[in-house]
């Protein structure tokens, strides 16, 4: 093989794994993307069917911010979470629910829990507090 027909070859070698490592590298932030929603989105649902107990995009992040530290959860979930609050976007499968929790025993009193849940795998999930309402009723 001449040298012209080795640089060429080796050019185009190059060339080709440049090409493949930008691909390599722009495939996870597509397959996010494409397998997530915007918060937003999950936000105006909730607050549709909630309208007394409307909630934000900001106290969402704010509650996961401030939780992170100290949460006893997988490194997948906490990537999730980490994920959630730096691009406001979370996977397909999130709601935010708001349910009744059991009374204190001292007390008598219940809380009105908001969390935000998402599915972690084929049958299961997380769920994050993001506001407790405390009530007599």
């Amino acid at each position: 093989m001449t040298p012209r027909i080795m640089r060429y070859r080796l050019r185009t070698l190059l060339a080709l794994l440049a090409v493949i490592a930008l691909l390599l590298a722009a495939i996870p932030p597509i397959y996010r993307w494409y397998n997530s929603i915007p918060l937003s989105s999950v936000v105006a649902a909730f607050n549709g069917s909630h309208h007394e107990h409307a909630i934000t995009e900001a106290e969402i992040t704010a509650a996961i911010k401030s939780q992170l530290p100290t949460l006893r959860a997988p490194a997948s979930v906490r990537a999730t979470l980490r994920q959630i609050a730096k691009s406001r976007r979370v996977p397909l499968s999130t709601t935010i629910n708001r349910f009744r929790d059991t009374p204190s025993a001292a007390t008598g009193e219940y809380y009105w829990v908001t969390s935000l849940d998402f599915m972690t795998g084929p049958k299961s999930g997380f769920a994050i507090r993001v506001r407790e309402t405390r009530s007599n009723d």
